[in-house]
């Protein structure tokens, strides 16, 4: 059998406009699917700014991120929680290790950010490296 021509020519592609540089979005609001731990962490958030009138504070959001990211990456609590009902894990495991958990967290804060003040240098860097991505950020938004 002999090999059939269909076409015969040159295929090019002519652009339709002059190419661009796609910009990576610095965040993205969906409303899909929403993984099921963050989920229970914005559940988590939810019932406490609930309770406090709508005052939370972006503060208050990393603290809460902070303890609830810890607290279930603790291997001995998630065992706690296994092997005893709610109410003995909520009243007599969880408040010890929550309150080691919230002072760890909070020495470690004071241990970063005195870092910050008592090195220079790291100082000085992450100033002009914020400065120039807060600046960077607020041109991209102004577009």
């Amino acid at each position: 059998m002999k090999d059939q021509e269909d076409f015969h020519g040159d295929i090019g592609l002519a652009p339709a406009e002059t190419a661009k540089t796609l910009k990576n979005p610095k965040s993205l609001k969906t409303a899909g699917f929403m993984p099921e731990e963050d989920a229970l962490l914005e559940e988590i958030i939810s019932k406490i700014n609930e309770r406090f009138d709508g005052i939370f504070s972006e503060g208050d959001r990393v603290i809460v991120e902070t303890l609830y990211n810890r607290a279930k990456e603790n291997k001995k609590l998630n065992r706690q929680a296994q092997k005893n009902d709610e109410e003995v894990y909520t009243k007599s495991i969880f408040p010890e290790v929550f309150k080691q958990v919230a002072q760890d967290g909070y020495i470690e804060q004071m241990k970063a950010f005195s870092k910050l003040f008592e090195d220079k240098r790291f100082y000085d860097t992450v100033m002009a490296t914020l400065a120039q991505e807060t600046y960077r950020h607020s041109n991209d938004c102004a577009l």
